[in-house]
């Protein structure tokens, strides 16, 4: 992501913080941090003084996003109910969560509709930052699952790339 975008999405995200109140222990700014862009935007906050939550789907997307000053992690996959739960204190009340921020995979559409859906929940202003979605080449064979690319290559000879998801994946 270009360092103009950056500074844009910090500005947004510092004007939103500096008109709400948030409990130190629960900061306004919440990241969903699936991406190498969500690892930046982590990293751009700490470095600005900005308190927040990051989320990442696996322990390993929480080991990269490290130690920061100010940024709380949480590794683990979550559901919309989850994601609300998070987003409010025992007794029901908001616990902070006013800026979003869904930094995720540009094909986690689940993911993306559970952070917006929980967001809107709550009233939390949910701004997306994705990276844009490249042309596949051509001679280039998309399909929608596993099963769908075990199919076309029963029906189909030659050398496969399978590219996957690791929610996709047997535990």
């Amino acid at each position: 992501v270009a360092p103009a975008i950056m500074n844009a999405l910090l500005y947004e995200i510092r004007a939103q913080a500096a008109r709400v109140t948030a409990p130190a222990s629960a900061p306004a700014l919440r990241i969903f941090a699936g991406t190498t862009e969500g690892r930046l935007l982590c990293e751009w906050a700490s470095g600005a003084g900005i308190p927040a939550r990051a989320y990442a789907a696996t322990e390993y997307g929480g080991e990269l996003l490290g130690e920061l000053p100010g940024i709380e992690v949480h590794a683990g996959r979550l559901d919309e109910a989850d994601i609300e739960r998070g987003f409010r204190l025992d007794n029901g009340e908001l616990s902070g969560a006013r800026i979003v921020v869904d930094a995720t995979h540009p094909f986690a559409t689940l993911a993306s509709g559970n952070i917006r859906a929980a967001s809107l929940a709550v009233g939390a202003r949910c701004l997306r930052l994705a990276r844009p979605v490249e042309a596949l080449p051509k001679g280039v064979v998309s399909v929608a699952s596993i099963a769908c690319a075990a199919r076309f290559l029963s029906e189909n000879p030659g050398r496969a790339l399978l590219t996957t998801g690791s929610k996709e994946l047997a535990p």
